[in-house]
This record gives structure tokens, sequence and C-alpha cells, in this order.
């Protein structure tokens, strides 16, 4: 199965050559990346700004480590990684909003200087796609590497997931427990996310809703890019900590892909991608079928009694019944939509948007990335985001894992963003990443086969784009 879609390594392109000697740079920027995506609500220093008094060192991190990549620190021009084509641009206007308008609401609306710190996540977005263009240049060495540290955090997070869990139900309390749910308790006290604190397990998180997301994208990231047994250990990993989470939206988001990936894959006419149905997948299906009968199973168990604080089957349950008798057949779904139709009636009443977080000016939670970009930027902002997810889907056709992986994570965040925020969370570093290797490397191999025309043999691994 294709791995990472980059370059042939044995390109005799000397300009391409491999940086596997720089290891410091890729665990300085995989260390970033690790950190951010799963500790980034985690760590905090407290400051009186007069809003949440609430700074995340982390945010600060990534653009700084991006900052030193541009400067050469990482033995690549700067000027390189910012070269795209204009088609691999699509994701420009959306992250150049994001930083904008924090800054105009301070400026042109009054709103208070905190503001402009809203605008770091634009900033963190180009340092994720600048991470994955340097990643792009790397060796084979590299990119193990990497799959070694996108495994040890699916782990990780499923461990943090599955102590939570078996502290919180009382089924085997430990030390550990106890102190991740004082850290959870600390944690969102400081972001004021008293709210979530539930029988849900939120991991590394706040939200159990975000350690969904994660489940969905670690499940597709195992799938594609890990090899052997670390795919499956992944995969395993990946779903349980789905279910962990309980987050219906999130269920979904992996239903749907799987769908996409399923239709893609018998209408596809690429033998390579034919032969990535192998007993992984079978044994994928065995796992969510194993689980959800356990699950069931433990439900109705008299001897373990559980079914009050992991409602896993009972979630699900309501979930699907607001597709059969709408959003009042469910509390959340009711309370979200009634939130989505007071959210417009603002956005009727302030048709430019409020360019800082509609929270803000709103005072409620809104539940939606595409009502919330709305409310925050107007139409442009809707239509970027838009453009982001639609042009990362359109990947899917494109030859190598990466590109399809790009569509896929694509996918989970459109279905994600009905009901919840994923742009707003860490894990959504990992789709930045991805577009960012994605694209680079495609502008590479494209400039690889033209200079080998006629002077080269071109490889048939350069053709397909694999390694």
């Amino acid at each position: 199965m294709a791995a990472l879609g980059g370059y042939d390594r044995d390109s005799d392109q000397s300009s391409y050559k491999p940086l596997v000697q720089h290891y410091w740079a890729a665990h300085l920027i995989l260390i970033s990346a690790f950190a951010y995506v799963l500790f980034e609500e985690r760590f905090t220093i407290g400051l009186a700004t007069g809003g949440r008094g609430a700074l995340q060192p982390v945010d600060l991190l990534v653009p700084l480590v991006a900052g030193l990549m541009l400067l050469g620190f990482g033995k690549i021009q700067g000027a390189r990684l910012l070269r795209r084509d204009p088609h691999g641009l699509f994701w420009l206007p959306f992250v150049a909003l994001s930083v904008a308008f924090p800054v105009l609401a301070v400026f042109v609306n009054s709103d208070p200087v905190r503001t402009m710190y809203t605008a770091i996540r634009g900033f963190v977005e180009i340092s994720f796609i600048l991470f994955g263009a340097w990643g792009a240049f790397a060796g084979g060495s590299v990119r193990r590497l990497a799959r070694s540290y996108v495994w040890a955090a699916i782990i990780l997070e499923c461990l943090f997931a599955l102590i939570d869990y078996l502290n919180k139900t009382g089924m085997y309390p430990t030390a550990i427990g106890e102190f991740l749910l004082r850290w959870n308790v600390e944690s969102e006290g400081a972001l004021g996310e008293f709210t979530f604190i539930t029988w849900r397990c939120v991991g590394t998180y706040t939200n159990p809703n975000e350690l969904g997301l994660w489940g969905v994208i670690a499940f597709w990231v195992s799938a594609l890019l890990l090899r052997g047994m670390l795919r499956f250990t992944g995969i395993i990993a990946a779903l349980l900590t789905l279910i962990l989470s309980q987050s219906r939206g999130s269920l979904f988001a992996l239903l749907a892909t799987s769908i996409v990936w399923l239709a893609y894959l018998a209408l596809s006419r690429d033998a390579n991608l034919r032969k990535a149905r192998d007993a992984t997948y079978l044994s994928a299906i065995f796992c969510i079928l194993t689980v959800g009968w356990l699950g069931a199973f433990l439900s109705q168990s008299d001897g373990v009694t559980i079914s009050d604080k992991f409602s896993f089957i009972e979630r699900f349950q309501r979930g699907l019944s607001v597709f059969t008798e709408g959003a009042s057949a469910e509390p959340n779904a009711q309370a979200r939509v009634g939130a989505w139709h007071r959210a417009l009636d603002f956005y009727y009443d302030h048709p430019l948007g409020t360019w800082s977080s509609p929270r803000m000016s709103f005072h409620l939670y809104i539940d939606s990335e595409y009502v919330k970009t709305l409310v925050q930027g107007s139409v442009v902002y809707l239509f970027a985001l838009l453009l982001v997810l639609c042009c990362s889907f359109r990947r899917i056709t494109c030859a190598g894992a990466t590109p399809r992986l790009t569509a896929m994570l694509a996918i989970t965040v459109a279905i994600n963003g009905i009901s919840a925020y994923p742009f707003s969370y860490p894990a959504v570093g990992v789709f930045w990443i991805i577009l960012g290797y994605d694209l680079t490397a495609e502008r590479i191999r494209s400039k690889a086969l033209g200079e080998q025309v006629g002077a080269y043999r071109i490889p048939a691994k350069l053709m397909a784009g694999v390694d």
C-alpha cells in the first residue's frame, strides 16, 4: 500500500536529496506537533487580561518552531517551503481571514485588545502546513520516525481515555486515574469548560467531542499511513478511543468516511488501491463488531452495573432517532437547532459578521462550525471554509495514500462540523500537516517528472506517487 505520497528517494535530482541526516529538526517538529495536538489545552498560564485569563503556551511554540524552519534551521530554504502552485493555495483565504478578523475586530469594532490573541489560530494552521511541507522534502527514515510518533500518540491517547474510564466507573480505580480526574477538573476549570465534566472520557483533551474527533482522525491515519502491526494496533486503539468518547458526531463521521472509502474502492480502477483491501480492514470490521457486542453485553450485565455511566448504546440510539423523528426527539439536538436559529437571527442583524469569536457577542455556544463561521465572518468566511473542505476532498482522485488521507480527514471534519467546532480542536492540526505534506509532495513530484522526461527513465514508483 502506498505510504506517504512523496518523491522518489532514489531520484537523481540532487536538489531534492532527502534530509535523513537532520533528525534534530524532525524531532523538534514532531515534538511540537505532538505537544499541540495532544496537550494544547492542558498547559495554561494565568494572566489578568479581563477575559478567561488563560494563556496556552503551546499555541506560541508551534509558530516559533515554524519560524525557525523558515529561517533555514531545518536545512530547507524558507522560500521552498512557501512555494505553491496556484491550485494548491485553496487553503490561503481561510487561514488569512482567521488571522485578519480578530485584528480588524480590535481596530474597527473596538473590541478588547486581548481579542487579537485568537488570531494565533491562523498562525498555527499555516505553521502546521509548513511542518508538512518540510516533511515532504525528508527521506524515508524521517517518515518512519514520523510514523512512530503518530503510533505513540494514538496509543497514549487511548491509554489516557481507558484509565480515565476505568477510574470514573469504579471498575478499576487507580492513583493514575485519580490524578487524571483532578487534572481534568483543573484544566477544564482554567478554560471555563466545566460543563464537560461527565462520565464520558476526555483523554488528554477537555471535551469528549474533541476526543471523538481524534479517534476518527487516528483511525484513518492508522489505516492509510501506518504499516504492519502498527497499523493493526493503531486501528484498534483509535476505535476504542472513539467509543470511550461517546461522541455521536464523530461516530457518524466515521460511518460517512467509511461509506465514501468503500464506494471509492469499488469504483476505482487503481490496481494498487485494490490491493489495500487486506486482512487489516477485515480485522478492523471484526474489532468494531466485537467492541459493539461487548458494549451491549456490559450495559445489560447484572454483574457490572455501568449502564448509567457508560451509555454508549443508548446515546447512539438517541442520536439515530434524530434522523427518523427530527431534532425534537433528543434534547441536545433540539437545543443545538434552537441555538442555530438564534445565531442566524443574530447574523441577519449583523450581516458583516462579528469578526471576533461569536461567543463574545452572541453569548451562547452555537455548536456548528458552519453557523459559527457565518456569524463570525459572513458569507466570505463560510465560502473560504467550504473551499478548504471541497478542494481537500477532491484530492481523493490523486495517486498515493496521502491525498486520499487528506480527503478522508476533510470529510471527517466536514461531518463533525455540523454539530461541533472541529477547526477549533487541537486534533485538527493533523489535517493541516497532512494537507501541507500532500500539496508539497505533489509539487516536488511534478517538478521531478518534468525534469526527467527525455533525460532519465521515469521510475515507476515516482509515476505512482509512492515511496
